[in-house]
């Protein structure tokens, strides 16, 4: 896979989970309790600099991967949605 193409899709992910995962991850209750306040804090500062570096890192490639991904999914999407039609019709035809 070309550089860029993993640069962009790790500033996709590195985004999603920074915006979504890390204060669900940090405000468990067993996260919490496993470590002193200050180790968690320390913690969660370094994964969110990181994340940021790598969203950075790969900002400007983002818009070329979704442009090359969108079109991907959205033929998966109609191939599931097409899968579900076939599976649908065939379990009417045993149940007859």
């Amino acid at each position: 896979m070309e550089d860029r193409i993993k640069k962009g899709l790790g500033a996709i992910v590195a985004s999603f989970l920074r915006k979504y995962a890390v204060d669900a991850v940090f405000s468990n209750s067993v996260v919490k309790e496993a470590m002193s306040k200050e180790k968690l804090e320390q913690l969660r500062a370094q994964t969110e600099s990181e994340l940021l570096r790598v969203e950075m890192e790969g900002g400007k490639y983002k818009s070329e991967v979704i442009e090359l991904a969108l079109p991907l999914v959205e033929g998966i999407s109609k191939l599931g949605q097409t899968l579900n039609e076939v599976l649908k019709a065939a379990n009417k035809k045993e149940e007859r």
